[in-house]
């Protein structure tokens, strides 16, 4: 049977969002799933310093400095023997019944490169949902929700260190390039907990997006000067 295993990075173990996040995968847990957590500022960790929830099994935590949110999270697929993961941030949550969906899916067709869901934004207060074929336009499958094939990942290399925010839209878009296997199933999978972004880094974040589909999909620099000048233009018309 396929496992599928879930990928967390946080700055310490004892980030007490860390156990809102492991409340619920009790089911995704006990039908074998595998939840790794990386915990950067705990290069000394001891298994007292743990707290008693993440010491179940099923679940590894791996720890060390990083560079980055995507530098922690290639960290963590060097470690992945599963044969998809998906990643939750700290405070993200799987909703009730999930386990049976993420496991049937992975049965279903165990070759796709993306396995997309919906994913509920509590900032948004909305469902988000996942368009693969959209993906050379905008960041059309989000992140948390979707199941990446492990082997695929690791054949294109991984979240590109070239970027600090839209890395994962980057491994997305390389991923449906490189094998355009993906399946979209229905109903939010994920509560993402939104922590906001700050315009400067919404800023940066657009201009990421533009350059990875100049790099990935192809255009002129023409092309690429002129969509980041329009969207630069429309920000500033929001103001």
């Amino acid at each position: 049977m396929p496992k599928v295993a879930i990928h967390t990075a946080a700055v310490s173990i004892r980030d007490p969002l860390l156990i809102e996040t492991r409340n619920s995968l009790d089911q995704f847990l006990g039908k074998g799933g595998i939840w790794r957590i990386w915990a950067k500022n705990d290069d000394k960790l001891q298994s007292l310093d743990i707290p008693m929830p993440l010491l179940e099994a099923g679940i590894f935590i791996h720890n060390g400095p990083d560079d980055s949110l995507y530098d922690a999270l290639n960290k963590l697929l060097m470690h992945e023997v599963a044969d998809y993961f998906m990643t939750l941030g700290c405070g993200d949550t799987l909703v009730p019944a999930a386990a049976d969906r993420v496991l049937n899916a992975v049965i279903g067709q165990p070759d796709s490169t993306l396995i997309c869901f919906p994913l509920y934004h509590q900032g948004f207060k909305r469902i988000l949902y996942p368009s693969p074929a959209e993906l050379s336009i905008r960041m059309a499958c989000p992140h948390p929700s979707t199941l990446l094939h492990t082997n695929s990942v690791k054949c294109v290399g991984g979240y590109s260190m070239s970027y600090q925010i839209a890395a994962d839209y980057d491994l997305m878009c390389r991923l449906i390039k490189f094998r355009p296997r993906a399946r979209v199933e229905d109903g939010a999978l994920v509560n993402y907990l939104s922590g906001g972004m700050s315009e400067k880094r919404g800023f940066e974040g657009m201009v990421e997006e533009e350059l990875i589909r100049h790099r990935v999909w192809g255009g002129s620099v023409a092309q690429l000067a002129y969509s980041l000048s329009l969207r630069c233009t429309n920000i500033l018309h929001k103001r």
